[in-house]
């Protein structure tokens, strides 16, 4: 069953593609990885949000790939 879930985060959140599906979803993954774990290995959702901030760039990776459609 899908449910949305309120959040007090930027709009800009819903626009990110957070997940590994593809081979871009996985170097994103990677590359926010290798940037923030050995600084702070408990990096959460803002720490993520933060780096893709000053590291715009990273977005392109997986920017193309298409969400599915959720299943009901």
């Amino acid at each position: 069953q899908c449910r949305n879930v309120e959040m007090d985060l930027p709009e800009v959140v819903s626009e990110l593609r957070l997940t590994v599906d593809t081979a871009e979803d996985l170097e994103l993954v990677r590359a926010i990885y290798s940037g923030l774990y050995e600084r702070n290995p408990a990096f959460n959702l803002v720490d993520i949000l933060d780096y893709l901030n000053a590291n715009p760039h990273l977005l392109q990776i997986n920017r193309h790939v298409e969400q599915k459609a959720v299943r009901a």
